[in-house]
């Protein structure tokens, strides 16, 4: 139970992170 959770945890930190990522290089080529 605690792994699944850790999990979701990682997945949702990793697609925040993928959307500002994407913004910064949209900022960054414009």
């Amino acid at each position: 139970m605690a792994l699944d959770g850790f999990r979701q945890r990682g997945m949702r930190g990793m697609r925040k992170r993928g959307l500002l990522v994407k913004t910064l290089e949209k900022r960054y080529k414009n």
